[in-house]
């Protein structure tokens, strides 16, 4: 099974990171290789071994049944998709290693619609087009739709910020494809995927290839903390990174009262951390209206046996996805 995972600025120092392999400025490609078999329990043993290494973003590179591509594969799409957003549920959880997943999808606007509202995932994101791309012979070649969910992906972890929106950044391909069963053009077809989860791109009038709206496959409600890519990519490094630090720190102490007021000093400081990275940000108290909340709040900690109960409520950075703009009239009053 192939995957395409990513690793970039988002890893805390403390976690293995690698990179791509380069010579001077110039990336190298991976030549050698044979095409193998795969089949849907080779995927699934991939996601297992990954749960091993500390990634932040994974692809698995499928975008449609396997046997459709007649190199003797059966990996069905359905059942990946499936084993993703069972992993990524499962690194949120008892694996405690938060990371986003992204997989393309060959299909009709209908069949993304249905896959988005399956997957219905707060860290999956489903992408439905195909990208113009060199190939490691250095031709322009119009690849599978797993390879926009690898951009995307790619451009996460690449971006200067952790939070930063995928939203109308732009893509560097040389073209842009889909289903001819809707258009990036249609605003019937743009206003259906946005509000089923489906991640798609758009060519503006000046040019070029852009993400419209970053975000996830989660369709039970319309709160931005669980629907916006970008939230949760923020929301994910907190989860991550606060509870490593705190496990390093204070996992095998003796439980006494010093051992809890630590807690809240290294909490506190890393609360503070964030909002200089403006990964949490500061905002108008949402009960009262009437204060600023700096980033967090309702911090409690406390211990009972050998279990260090820790709760505290985030502000996790949004993006800028609407502009409401009013424009008022006066008539003017002209004199001679």
């Amino acid at each position: 099974a192939t995957f395409g995972t990513t690793e970039g600025s988002e890893i805390p120092a403390r976690a293995p990171t690698g990179g791509p392999s380069v010579i001077g400025d110039n990336a190298t490609f991976f030549v050698g290789g044979s095409r193998g078999i795969s089949a849907s329990s080779d995927f699934q043993n991939g996601f297992d071994a990954f749960l091993e290494v500390r990634v932040n973003h994974i692809v698995p590179l499928i975008s449609e049944n396997l046997i459709n591509e007649n190199f003797g594969s059966t990996a069905q799409f359905v059942s990946v998709a499936a084993q993703l957003s069972d992993h990524v549920k499962r690194c949120a959880g008892i694996a405690r290693s938060e990371r986003g997943g992204y997989i393309g999808m060959v299909g009709t606007k209908t069949q993304l619609l249905a896959q988005a509202a399956a997957l219905n995932n707060t860290d999956v994101q489903l992408y439905g087009q195909k990208l113009t791309v060199l190939d490691a012979a250095g031709n322009l070649v119009e690849q599978p739709e797993w390879s926009m969910a690898t951009a995307a992906a790619g451009m996460r972890s690449g971006a200067p910020e952790i939070g930063e929106p995928l939203t109308f950044k732009f893509i560097n391909t040389n073209g842009l494809s889909q289903d001819p069963s809707w258009s990036p053009r249609s605003i019937t077809d743009v206003n259906a995927l946005i509000q089923g989860g489906v991640m798609f791109a758009e060519q503006p009038p000046q040019g070029g290839f852009r993400f419209v709206r970053d975000e996830t496959t989660y369709l039970i409600n319309d709160n931005i903390a669980f629907v916006d890519g970008n939230t949760r990519d923020a929301v994910r490094f907190v989860a991550y990174d606060l509870r490593t630090q705190l496990e390093e720190e204070f996992t095998g102490l003796k439980a006494k009262p010093a051992t809890a007021a630590s807690i809240r000093s290294t909490i506190v400081a890393k609360m503070e951390l964030y909002r200089q990275q403006s990964i949490i940000v500061d905002s108008l108290d949402p009960e009262t209206q009437s204060k600023i909340v700096p980033g967090y709040r309702n911090l409690r900690i406390f211990i009972s046996g050998n279990v260090a109960n820790i709760k505290v409520e985030i502000f996790p950075v949004t993006g800028i996805l609407f502009q409401l703009t009013e424009i008022y009239l006066q008539l003017p009053i002209l004199v001679a």
